[in-house]
């Protein structure tokens, strides 16, 4: 009875990478097309700051007509910060499942094999740099954890203030 048990729980865990597996190349396929519509509404947007400035020294007086425009541009600059928190979102999906599907043993800790197949993972998803030293030294500091790793995946990617911002070289992931 408690083989079946363990065979219908390695089943099942077989069947949740699977669907991990199809729901990442899932979000793979959302996220090019999250930056393509990234890169048109920049391209927007710039147009929009340009066309602002080019009215604003035309028509002096025409306050109204500027301010409209300057909603538009301000419309147009929180529709891309809110694209831009749904990117983050998306990372974060892909870096957690490449996290859990490396966690072999599935007790909730990456060992030092378990830690060389997150980076390779993180490398291979095109998406992400990572410093495999600074890495390793934060999941030790961690205590190997997955909810450290998951937190350590988290900063990387929220975005940062000028005031915080982390040097290159001593970025984990970028």
């Amino acid at each position: 009875m408690k083989n079946e048990e363990t065979l219908m729980t390695l089943r099942n865990m077989g069947q949740n990478l699977s669907d991990l597996k199809q729901n990442m190349c899932d979000w793979q396929m959302k996220n090019e097309k999250l930056k393509r519509t990234i890169r048109r509404l920049e391209k927007e947007t710039t147009g929009l700051e340009q066309t602002e400035k080019a009215l604003h020294m035309v028509t002096g007086h025409a306050h109204q007509n500027i301010q409209a425009l300057q909603n538009m541009v301000d419309e147009q600059k929180s529709l891309l910060r809110k694209l831009q928190e749904d990117r983050r979102g998306e990372l974060m999906f892909i870096l957690m499942s490449e996290i859990v599907k490396q966690d072999k043993d599935g007790n909730f800790k990456i060992d030092d094999s378990e830690v060389n197949g997150v980076i390779e993972g993180i490398r291979a998803s095109g998406l992400f740099g990572v410093n495999e030293k600074l890495f390793k030294a934060a999941v030790r500091k961690h205590d190997r954890q997955i909810k450290g790793v998951c937190e350590i995946c988290r900063s990387a990617i929220s975005p940062q203030s000028e005031d915080h911002k982390v040097d290159e070289k001593n970025q984990i992931i970028w």
